[in-house]
């Protein structure tokens, strides 16, 4: 309808992909993730490294206060993350025939199951965490088990992060 009065003009389209053409403004905003994803494995990555080294964990204390800031910009980095690994694999998927398997199509879409999972892990640890922060008394799952979590998701994240975030920073060169 508002098509018809010339309020709303269609998308214009690639020839053949059915995504709508990149310009500098998506190259821009691109390259503004990618460092903002480069930026936050290496903060996660060396954190999780030196962590260990400066705070021992107590009781009371069991990590290092700056990770409360640190996942608020770690959430984000995350949502970002899977959202332009999906469109990686979108646009990998629709570039690539139905049988054809390429480099480019394994990586989109191992980078966004990757992202994915990490996704799922790294909110489940959080809102846990968020929970106990915030005095509402919802426990699953032990002290231990929440420790392996984190683990897993400081060691993948900055992986998989890294990758994304490079891949986005150098993308329209």
């Amino acid at each position: 309808m508002l098509l018809a009065y010339g309020l709303v003009r269609p998308l214009p389209v690639e020839a053949g992909t059915g995504a709508p053409p990149k310009g500098k403004d998506m190259d821009a905003l691109e390259k503004v993730v990618g460092t903002y994803l480069i930026a936050m494995a290496l903060v996660v990555g060396i954190l999780g490294f030196v962590e260990p080294l400066i705070h021992e964990s107590t009781e009371t204390s069991p990590y290092i206060p700056w990770w409360s800031v640190i996942d608020w910009f770690t959430g984000a980095a995350v949502v970002l993350g899977v959202l332009f690994a999906y469109a990686r694999k979108r646009a990998a998927d629709a570039a690539a025939s139905d049988d054809a398997v390429t480099w480019t199509r394994l990586s989109a879409n191992v980078l966004f199951y990757s992202f994915g999972v990490i996704g799922l892990l790294y909110y489940w640890n959080w809102f846990y965490v968020l929970n106990l922060e915030w005095g509402l008394g919802y426990r699953t799952v032990g002290a231990d088990g929440l420790g392996i979590a984190w683990k897993l998701t400081d060691i993948s994240f900055p992986v998989a992060a890294g990758a994304l975030g490079f891949t986005l920073a150098r993308r329209g060169d």
